[in-house]
């Protein structure tokens, strides 16, 4: 199926793209299944292992536990990789919660603001990106997703 389109908007593109190139950066969302826990030493390499690989330049995790997660997760996951990497605001909520970690050659943190739930808070995590000065969104959320009444509702 083919749409028509203006010749000129497709020369206005391919030009934008052509002399304007825009930066792409990589932005990962992950769920560390209630970081630290008992087995954070234990799981440690294999998020290494996924983080290393994937080199997001913005991760937030679903399901951290603390502000001592958060630091864990920062010093013993993710420097190791990349000594830009720093972590935003952590705000403890009513369940696990969510954070973010960023390389700070790229961005800069503004703040965490939290959208409360019954169950589980969002997180709105506010970045700038230092290339342009341009303020980043990114909304985290871990919802149920077991079987069952409860649950579903």
């Amino acid at each position: 199926y083919m749409y028509n389109i203006p010749r000129a908007l497709v020369i206005f593109i391919l030009l934008t793209n052509i002399c304007f190139p825009q930066p792409t950066h990589k932005i990962m969302s992950y769920n560390a299944l209630s970081y630290p826990g008992s087995t954070s030493a234990e799981r440690n390499p294999y998020f290494s292992t996924v983080v290393s690989n994937a080199n997001p330049d913005i991760l937030v995790m679903q399901e951290m536990t603390s502000q001592v997660g958060v630091n864990g997760f920062l010093t013993n996951v993710l420097i190791p990789i990349n000594a830009n990497y720093t972590a935003g605001t952590f705000l403890d909520g009513p369940d696990t919660d969510n954070a973010i970690f960023f390389k700070s050659s790229l961005f800069t943190f503004v703040s965490n603001t939290v959208i409360p739930t019954t169950l589980r808070d969002i997180n709105e995590f506010k970045l700038v990106y230092i290339g342009t000065g341009d303020t980043l969104r990114i909304y985290s959320v871990h919802l149920k997703a077991s079987t069952g009444t409860t649950n579903e509702q």
